[in-house]
């Protein structure tokens, strides 16, 4: 697997000791509607073992699969954002440099993320 590929599918997985390299990374980001801002690279070792408060925002991207070679990518990943924003717009970004991708954002509603929320259920 190629540096590039190893980027895209986030190998080896962020954890204690792990340093992203952010100029060949895909980054994932979040601006909140009162301005505080969270990446995918905040994750510090202790930060989900107890040893430590949150304070939050906390934005985490795992990768899913996919495949590709070297000259298309195709995958799929899920990010956990925590807190949810309670309303105004929620602002997600992405960058991915070494494959030239500008930063790139989407606006989401955070009243229609608010109301999901309230449909999730505890299992």
């Amino acid at each position: 697997m190629g540096c590039r590929e190893r980027a895209f599918f986030r190998q080896p997985p962020p954890g204690p000791g792990y340093a992203e390299d952010l100029e060949s990374a895909l980054l994932f980001g979040a601006e909140f509607p009162d301005g505080r801002k969270t990446t995918s690279t905040h994750i510090r070792p202790g930060m989900f073992d107890g040893s430590e408060t949150i304070t939050g925002p906390v934005l985490v991207a795992n990768g899913q699969g996919g495949s590709g070679n070297d000259d298309e990518l195709t995958g799929a990943a899920r990010l956990w954002l925590w807190p949810l924003t309670a309303g105004g717009d929620l602002r997600l970004v992405a960058q991915w440099k070494e494959a030239g991708m500008p930063e790139q954002s989407v606006l989401l509603d955070g009243g229609q993320i608010a109301a999901a929320a309230l449909l999730a259920r505890k299992y």
